[in-house]
């Protein structure tokens, strides 16, 4: 008997627009820190160095995609599972992570 496992139950709703809200609020916090910069100093050479400071680093965690839990995932599954009653299917291409050393 095979048991299919939930697949992609990590997804997040899209709540503002194409956003998540946890991308919607690192967008909106470093906009509001870039934006009082250039309020409180008057330039835009301290607006673009506090983007690039701030904005930058914002942008990428709010859209990186680090996903690091198709091993563990497929290990767990063979190690609770040694029969091989859960049916895995790996969701990056249909393949899973490809690494060179294992």
């Amino acid at each position: 008997m095979q048991f299919p496992v939930p697949q992609f139950t990590d997804v997040e709703d899209k709540i503002i627009g194409p956003l998540t809200i946890k991308q919607f609020g690192f967008v909106f916090a470093a906009g509001i820190v870039v934006v009082l910069v250039f309020t409180s100093t008057k330039s835009v050479l301290a607006a673009i160095v506090a983007f690039l400071l701030v904005g930058v680093p914002a942008l990428g965690i709010a859209f990186a995609k680090i996903n690091g839990g198709n091993c563990i995932h497929c290990k767990a599954c063979d190690i609770k599972d040694p029969t091989q009653n859960i049916v895995w299917t790996p969701s990056e291409g249909g393949s899973g992570p490809q690494y060179e050393m294992m």
